[in-house]
């Protein structure tokens, strides 16, 4: 079973993805997760896929979940996308955040010799990704990550 620290959970690609680990929980789980700032889509998330750890883009939000939480571990910040992505918990590193803003997490997970899969919106129906070492796909229908 591939353990994953998605960063961008509330975006398209981070969706598309929880549309997946959903639809194989043989082969897929949450780790961790990092969001923005959509905390109704988070809280939704967290209910559906019981993440051990999440990190928000506020202090204040990471507050008002820990309340809803207590079982969750939350984290937020540039540091929250760093936490996320070394979570010892996890093997996969997919990150789905736009532009250079996981760029130093990813880098993070480079050095613990995660598998990292980067991915960026390439039209409304399909996205793609690249996993250091070897491929990573997301479609609609599945996951994978080979090194």
């Amino acid at each position: 079973m591939k353990s994953i620290s998605l960063l961008g959970a509330t975006g398209s690609i981070g969706q598309q993805t929880l549309d997946i680990v959903k639809d194989h929980p043989e082969e897929f789980q949450i780790a961790a997760l990092a969001a923005g700032k959509n905390i109704e889509k988070t809280t939704e998330i967290i209910r559906a896929f019981t993440p051990k750890l999440v990190s928000v883009q506020r202090e204040e939000d990471a507050l008002q979940l820990a309340k809803m939480f207590p079982k969750v571990d939350f984290t937020f910040g540039a540091k929250g996308l760093v936490d996320v992505a070394t979570y010892s918990d996890s093997t996969v590193l997919l990150n789905a955040v736009l532009g250079s803003i996981g760029l130093e997490s990813t880098l993070a997970a480079i050095r613990q010799k995660k598998s990292n899969c980067y991915c960026e919106q390439r039209n409304t129906r399909n996205s793609g990704a690249s996993c250091d070492g070897g491929s990573c796909e997301i479609r609609r229908a599945y996951f994978t990550c080979r090194q």
